[in-house]
Parts: structure tokens; C-alpha cells; sequence
């Protein structure tokens, strides 16, 4: 992922974005994994738990939402 993105607002829209690289997709949602806003987990849980998304991108959505949880306890 090239250039400056606002966080975490930018990579939300990376992970959301069903055309963009499964590379990208990926590095977005383990970057995700350190933020605890709402918004992240919401759109975490989103593609996880989409029928249509990629398992191994499922697998690191459900990684990051784990280190956010762990942090919240």
C-alpha cells in the first residue's frame, strides 16, 4: 500500500474494498490489530464474517480482532 493513508479510517476502507489486492487487504487488516476504535472492529467483523471472503483474510481479521480484545480485556 503506497502513500500516506489517514488511519484508521483509510485502511478500514482497504479492507472494505472487495477489488483491491488480497495483499493489500491482508496488510490492512493486520495494521487494524492496533486500534481499539469501534468503527475497526465493526468493519473486522464484517469481512470475517462475510461467506465470500477469502479464508486466510477471514483468519487475520479474526488475529486482529483478537489483539484488540485482548487489550480491551
Amino acid at each position: 500500500m503506497g502513500g500516506t493513508i489517514d488511519q484508521p479510517q483509510g485502511l478500514i476502507s482497504v479492507l472494505l474494498d472487495t477489488n483491491a489486492e488480497f495483499g493489500d487487504q491482508d496488510g490492512a487488516a493486520m495494521e487494524l490489530g492496533g486500534f481499539d476504535e469501534p468503527e475497526v472492529e465493526q468493519a473486522l467483523v464484517e469481512v470475517a464474517s462475510d461467506p465470500t471472503t477469502d479464508p486466510l483474510l477471514a483468519d487475520r481479521c479474526g488475529e486482529a480482532l483478537g489483539e484488540i480484545w485482548c487489550r480491551k480485556k
